[in-house]
């Protein structure tokens, strides 16, 4: 079992500047970041200290702002997620 701040940590030394993307210069995570760990928000658990169990999945999804108009369908748009899969301790491979 590692902490998810654990698996970034491992993100960042592999994709250098990701972990910019996510945090702000305080250190918290960007607020339009949705971060996920066995589908479930770390903002209801432990933040970045959240345990990520062997072979648990992260989502890093986007949070997006949407304006409807009368001519675009709720479920237009697509979303980008990154999904990570804790395979030990310290790694992240992407799945």
């Amino acid at each position: 079992m590692a902490r998810l701040v654990s698996v970034l940590d491992d993100l960042e030394s592999q994709h250098p500047g990701f972990r910019e993307r996510l945090f702000d210069d305080q250190g918290e995570l960007r607020r339009f970041v949705n971060v996920f760990v066995a589908d479930e928000d770390i903002r209801f658990l432990d933040g970045v200290n959240t345990d990520v169990a062997d072979g648990a999945t992260v989502s890093i999804v986007p949070r997006r702002r949407r304006r409807l108009t009368p001519h675009q369908p709720a479920s237009s748009g697509a979303t980008l997620s990154s999904t990570l899969t804790h395979e030990r301790w310290g790694q992240a491979g992407t799945a």
